[in-house]
């Protein structure tokens, strides 16, 4: 298969087992997923899906050497996410930290076609999903590793905040040594990281993302509650879900979802707020070889380091929402 990516461009996909992980009905499942949960609702053009960031994961994977159960791992280190992605985080209550999917990923696992075909190609499904066995697949924050690699990237690209000249010099950069993603070049590993943070702030820290996470995740509540959906609905595609969320008619639910949309305003008070929403403060602190050590940027860079503090800090306590009459 020749895949044709939006940031990496043509790659060649060979190997039976990821040829038959990519046609399982596990991973065709999160071409329906956005990535970005409740976005695409506001802003079609936002419109990654779970399946392009999970075979971007892969292909990265393969380019800095990862053997190929590390790919496989990769590629499926998604297929845990529930429709709409961390909007589930929301409904749980696992906002400030967001690992529902990682947290249960072999129960929801268990349930596709995945252990099956795995098991057919002498892989461990447990094996694969112990992410702690593939470090370059994922580290904890706020190291770089190939899945914030990827979203990275992606997601910058498909915000209009860098072009592909800008992620081509990032990967050019980047280098696998004991067995960590490390910058070569100061000023690149800063610019990086810098645009890390501003992605953070217009997107994934978002105070109008979590808000809008949060009134789906109510509307999802209710819906649970009333039994309009079950908990199998929420693992089904976003589409599924929201139609399903819709069809009975329930006024309380319908009221929720006609709040998020392309006109909705919102503002940030500190008294008679409408909402009090969190969020994931996503941020990157990368290693730089420099002078023959490797550091990370804010052992170099006071100024980064102070800035990686503010932004960390100003998402602590969350967001308290005023929705803005017409």
């Amino acid at each position: 298969m020749n895949y044709q990516d939006k940031v990496y461009g043509g790659a060649e996909i060979s190997e039976p087992v990821l040829l038959d992980v990519l046609n399982s009905s596990a991973l065709q499942r999160l071409k329906h997923v956005n990535q970005y949960g409740t976005w695409v609702l506001v802003r079609p053009d936002f419109n990654t899906t779970r399946f392009e960031h999970s075979v971007g994961v892969m292909i990265l994977l393969k380019k800095f050497g990862a053997d190929l159960s590390e790919q496989i791992a990769g590629l499926i280190h998604d297929v845990s996410h529930a429709a709409f992605s961390h909007v589930v985080d929301y409904l749980f209550g696992r906002e400030k930290i967001q690992d529902y999917h990682d947290e249960f990923s072999e129960q929801i696992v268990a349930k596709t076609d995945l252990p099956g075909i795995l098991r057919k190609h002498g892989f461990d499904i447990g094996e694969l999903l112990n992410e702690d066995n593939f470090s370059l697949l994922k580290q904890p924050m706020p190291a770089l590793c190939a899945d914030r690699l990827d979203y990275f990237l992606r997601d910058g690209m498909v915000f209009r905040l860098f072009d592909k000249q800008f992620s081509e010099r990032v990967l050019g950069d980047v280098k696998i040594l004991d067995k960590k993603f490390i910058f070569q070049n100061l000023n690149i590993a800063q610019e990086a990281a810098e645009m890390w943070l501003k992605i953070g702030e217009f997107i994934w820290s978002n105070p109008l993302q979590s808000t809008f996470f949060q009134i789906l995740a109510d509307a999802m509540k209710v819906g649970l509650e009333r039994g309009i959906i079950s908990h199998e609905d929420l693992f089904g595609t976003d589409q599924e879900l929201l139609t399903k969320l819709k069809e009975i008619g329930c006024q309380e639910i319908l009221d929720r979802l006609a709040l998020i949309g392309p006109d909705i305003k919102i503002k940030q008070v500190d008294a008679d707020w409408d909402f009090h929403v969190f969020t994931k403060a996503r941020s990157v602190d990368p290693w730089v070889s420099r002078a023959g050590e490797i550091k990370l940027l804010s052992e170099i860079v006071p100024e980064f380091k102070k800035r990686l503090q503010d932004f960390i800090e100003s998402r602590k306590d969350g967001y308290k929402i005023k929705i803005l009459a017409d």
